[in-house]
């Protein structure tokens, strides 16, 4: 497996570190390959591995495509939805790697 990240990703690896106020904004995404340690199948935008929670996070207007995953919501990231598009062949528009701290509000 190459050490290639997926397309767009916000981790951090330290702990205390301020993530916030992060935005994801009309991009075409597309032909990834899996986020290395983090995801196992191609994932366009990933946010949330790491040492330190991400919050106010704002992910619109992006086309996704030719991907596993279309967006993946790790840890504790807290996550605004809007507007968001995937073509037929994204498995999974948004997906969720199970965190007890998990907060996403619906796209719409």
């Amino acid at each position: 497996m190459s050490k290639t990240t997926g397309g767009i990703d916000i981790h951090t690896h330290a702990p205390g570190s301020t993530v916030t106020g992060n935005t994801i904004v009309h991009n075409w995404v597309a032909f990834n390959k899996p986020d290395f340690g983090v995801t196992t199948a191609p994932t366009g935008i990933d946010v949330g591995a790491g040492g330190s929670p991400i919050t106010n996070t704002l992910i619109a207007d992006n086309l996704i495509g030719y991907e596993t995953d279309g967006i993946n919501i790790q840890d504790s990231a807290s996550v605004a939805l809007s507007g968001n598009w995937s073509n037929p062949n994204v498995k999974n528009g948004v997906s969720h790697t199970p965190m007890p701290k998990l907060s996403v509000r619906p796209q719409g």
